[in-house]
């Protein structure tokens, strides 16, 4: 113990070697993963749910079931493919991602800028 802080840690012992103050480390018990807002991971939480409801356990896309890691990553892969540039958004006004960018790129090319 060293300044009223008993070493917890096993880099404490070489910050002693070192006569290097101890009394304001920090345990960091997250193993290299960043504390988030909950709301983060309730997303990513969701996005799996959509995931596995919609592309693994729907028996209209495969009605036997994924038999070979081949048959889930394109799976998968078709699936996240879809879900990121082909799923109407209503924030887009009920279109797709790649036809909202087109439709902002033609109207942006067809607009005459004065300078």
């Amino acid at each position: 113990m060293r300044n009223g802080t008993p070493h917890t840690n096993h880099q404490t012992p070489s910050r002693l070697r070192q006569d290097q103050r101890v009394d304001q480390l920090i345990h960091h018990s997250d193993r290299g993963v960043q504390y988030c807002d909950s709301y983060d991971n309730a997303l990513a939480e969701a996005i799996n749910s959509l995931y596995k409801g919609e592309c693994i356990h729907n028996v209209s896309i495969h009605p036997t079931g994924f038999t070979t890691l081949d048959e889930t990553e394109k799976a998968i892969t078709n699936w996240v493919g879809w879900y990121n540039n082909h799923r109407l958004h209503s924030a887009l006004g009920h279109t797709s991602p790649v036809d909202y960018e087109t439709a902002y790129w033609n109207a942006l090319s067809t607009t005459n800028i004065v300078a």
